[in-house]
């Protein structure tokens, strides 16, 4: 029987370099060094702290997988939100040069954690991500409900943020309306693509609700990279796999406002500032 429960997963297994780089050279915020991008603090909170305040209802499990470099950091981290120490995985590589890659991490926790035994929809979160204010996790959950599908969000960006993010394209007449929002059905994604190639500005945060059916297809992606031997840049980014799923499974969109993604310096300072004038 289908669980009601929804797991929650954390991609926090990155190490944060072109971060790390930043600060090594700015040398005015040596406090943030050594810390994991999910955890760097917005508004004097964690990144993953202000996501569990949003998560706080007794039908979401949250689960985390990370690396050996910040497993004890995490460990520590979870204590206050009563995460247990067995929905914390350790991926086992402790440098950005032996990294899994975003889906294999993917794929390794779907299966520790039994998601797919269990019957759990999955709701994929990336650790350097957070959604602005006006975000309704309620909502999205709500929706999600009437979407047969897997659900994902998406932002409008410039013509030149196309080359830096997995962006969408999506059929205006295939659609699903609820709780007065309206979601499209997604025809294609593209790994940064340059703004020539594609008419849509539609980027699509790591934000990824995965119903429990859909979670095989991780072992299907993954075994055709391994048997074709393709290296680590083809299942680095999550994109890749949905870049692949969107012709075998329905994937809907939810277009959002805005959200704060951590890449450097400079955009963790923007979404410090944003959360502290959106707090003031």
């Amino acid at each position: 029987m289908e669980s009601n429960l929804v797991s929650v997963l954390f991609l926090v297994a990155g190490y944060g370099t072109r971060l790390e780089r930043d600060l090594v050279n700015d040398g005015t915020k040596n406090n943030l060094l050594g810390l994991p991008k999910a955890l760097l603090p917005l508004n004097e909170i964690p990144l993953l702290s202000h996501w569990m305040k949003l998560l706080q209802n007794p039908s979401i499990q949250s689960h985390l997988i990370t690396n050996d470099k910040f497993y004890e950091t995490f460990k520590n981290w979870s204590k206050m939100f009563e995460i247990n120490e067995n929905q914390l995985l350790n991926d086992k590589s402790t440098s950005n040069d032996d990294r899994l890659g975003a889906v294999a991490d993917l794929e390794l926790a779907v299966e520790k954690f039994n998601f797919i035994s269990l019957q759990r929809d999955c709701l994929i979160i990336a650790g350097d991500t957070l959604f602005l204010k006006d975000f309704s996790l309620d909502q999205f959950l709500k929706i999600k409900n009437d979407v047969k599908g897997v659900l994902v969000t998406c932002v409008n960006v410039t013509d030149e943020d196309t080359k830096k993010m997995g962006i969408i394209e999506i059929d205006h007449k295939d659609t699903v309306k609820s709780n007065g929002k309206v979601c499209y059905r997604v025809t294609k994604l593209m790994e940064k693509p340059g703004p020539e190639l594609t008419k849509s500005r539609l980027a699509v945060p790591c934000f990824y609700y995965l119903p429990w059916n859909c979670l095989k297809y991780l072992n299907i992606f993954m075994d055709e990279k391994k048997l074709l031997k393709e290296e680590l840049k083809e299942f680095d980014a999550s994109g890749k796999f949905f870049t692949w799923l969107v012709d075998k499974f329905p994937v809907y969109t939810l277009e959002i406002s805005g959200r704060l993604d951590i890449g450097g310096l400079k955009s963790y300072c923007e979404a410090d500032a944003y959360m502290k004038n959106a707090s003031a």
